[in-house]
């Protein structure tokens, strides 16, 4: 590895930094699907906090190296010159982070839908929506200034390819984003219309269910006297009706989260398809900077696993795995005891 090359990069893109990271990653994702407590929550935790922070940064200092940039960017990617090189490094190593995040942001935006018998996650979703696009927002910048002036992959002096350089993710992606943005607005414009309509007869269901609590307290239905009460069946008949009204709100939403979720095996499928079209004597030079036993996660720097910041960092974001493993567990665990207590209860009985 030519030491001289990767200088410049910063050491909050270091082996033990990022790789914490992408262990935090993981530890949410494990607590929004395997925790049965925390999965039904909308709430804000620490660790998701500290798994969007990096990509922030990223987004904010790639941004600020491209406007200080003494060369253009696409002379920067491609020059072979290693004091041009040192600021491709730099520039590469905060890309990285982006471009990890998008594809994981698909994944967790697909997480906060209404799953499991809950309600969807707006609080959790606008977090991740929030920093998905600053991420790519700057993966897109790369592609303004590199791509759209004719730099191929076969071109860059890059460690690996990124999707910047596959024009079809990039339009797809935008794609996507449009109709996504289409279809959550009429399905707000459809909520609203039903609500309008709705409002009345959720009032008169509330008025009802008073009257019911106020006069009526037999658990059987003898209310017949010409329209002065509301009958059990009556009452039936409101709550199936509005238990079918939550339905279909909730499908609606349940329906955008499939088509997110849909989008990443269909990017993936529509990159490799991309980047089958390069030969292996193309992607040569861009990958031949980048050592056999580097994670392609993981940008290439200076330092190293056995600096202390970076072990630090790394067992930190072990010790936030296995906190995550042990709540899943343990909520699983506590649901199991509960079942088995409700079940108790009723053999009793």
């Amino acid at each position: 590895m030519e030491t001289s090359r990767y200088q410049l990069v910063d050491s909050l893109y270091g082996p033990g930094t990022v790789g914490a990271w992408l262990l935090v990653l993981c530890a949410v994702l494990l607590s929004w699907t395997l925790n049965k407590s925390s999965r039904c929550k909308d709430s804000i935790s620490i660790d998701f906090v500290g798994a969007l922070l990096l990509p922030l940064i990223a987004a904010g200092h790639l941004i600020f190296q491209v406007s200080r940039l003494p060369y253009s960017v696409a002379e920067t990617i491609t020059s072979t010159d290693v004091e041009v090189q040192k600021f491709a490094s730099a520039l590469e190593a905060p890309l990285n982070i982006c471009e990890t995040f998008c594809m994981v942001a698909v994944l967790a935006a697909s997480c906060c839908g209404p799953w499991w018998n809950s309600r969807s996650k707006p609080r959790r979703l606008g977090a991740v929506l929030v920093t998905g696009l600053l991420s790519w927002g700057a993966e897109n910048l790369m592609f303004a200034m590199a791509t759209l002036r004719g730099v191929k992959v076969s071109d860059a002096t890059l460690s690996r390819p990124y999707l910047f350089f596959v024009t079809p993710i990039v339009a797809m992606t935008w794609g996507f984003l449009v109709l996504s943005a289409l279809i959550g607005g009429l399905v707000w414009v459809i909520a609203r219309i039903h609500a309008k309509k709705g409002q009345r007869s959720e009032q008169e269901l509330e008025m009802m269910r008073r009257l019911w609590s106020q006069r009526y307290h037999s658990t059987v239905s003898t209310l017949n006297n010409g329209g002065t009460g509301i009958t059990r069946d009556q009452m039936a008949t409101l709550n199936a009706a509005q238990l079918a009204y939550a339905r279909g709100d909730s499908m609606a939403v349940k329906s955008i989260t499939l088509v997110t979720l849909a989008f990443l095996p269909i990017s993936f499928i529509a990159m490799m398809f991309s980047l089958s079209d390069f030969s292996v004597s193309d992607t040569k030079k861009s990958t031949a900077a980048r050592p056999p036993q580097q994670f392609l996660l993981i940008p290439i720097s200076n330092q190293s696993l056995s600096n202390l910041d970076q072990v630090v960092a790394f067992a930190g974001g072990i010790l936030v795995l296995l906190w995550a493993i042990r709540a899943a567990y343990l909520s699983r665990k506590k649901t199991a005891e509960y079942a088995g207590s409700v079940l108790r209860r009723r053999l009793s009985v």
